[in-house]
């Protein structure tokens, strides 16, 4: 079938929307130090984002823990993979 995806066009859709998340936030980046706008914790744009999606996988699983704990257990592995990967990656 003709609209049938492949491995190839799942890691070109993956490509684009890193591509996407970082034009964000490097116009982010350039929005907050024109403005003067600081983190509280000194952080730059990228660190505060690394930090925040972190913060929110962790509040989505435990979302998932309080709603459907079979579920949850199924999926804490693959939850601690999405984790630990996010933690070593250096976007």
């Amino acid at each position: 079938m003709a609209n049938e995806f492949d491995g190839d066009d799942l890691f070109f859709s993956t490509m684009v929307a890193k591509a996407e998340v970082l034009a964000l936030l490097s116009i982010l980046d350039r929005v907050c130090c024109q403005a003067g706008i600081q983190d509280p914790d000194n952080l730059i744009v990228y660190d505060r984002f690394a930090r925040q999606r972190i913060e929110e996988l962790e509040e989505l699983f435990r979302s998932l823990e309080d709603g459907s704990p079979p579920l949850a257990a199924r999926l804490h592995a693959r939850f601690e993979e999405a984790k630990k990967a996010l933690e070593d990656d250096e976007f």
